[in-house]
């Protein structure tokens, strides 16, 4: 499973309880894959889940998960033709 962007839109109860589920159901048992600029401490915003569902949900993605931290220029920002950055 791979979610992109994760917390790009805000989630409504009934979408976070179903992540929720989708995500226990995928523990131990399939890869999960999620992108996002949003840190752990601050996924509450973008899912409304109670605080220990969404702690538990961060617990089981980060048991067996490997965190990849980029820093730096966008690679959009730097190819971006508005900046004259890209060629056509």
């Amino acid at each position: 499973m791979i979610l992109d962007e994760f917390g790009y839109v805000p989630l409504d109860m009934e979408s976070a309880q179903l992540l929720f589920q989708v995500v226990s159901s995928c523990h131990e048992r399939r890869s999960m894959i999620f992108t996002t600029n949003i840190e752990f401490s601050k996924w509450g915003t973008a899912c409304p889940l109670c605080r220990q569902s969404y702690l538990a949900m961060i617990d089981r993605i980060v048991q067996h998960g490997r965190h990849a931290e980029f820093d730096g220029v966008s690679h959009r920002i730097n190819a971006a033709l508005m900046f004259g950055r890209a060629e056509i």
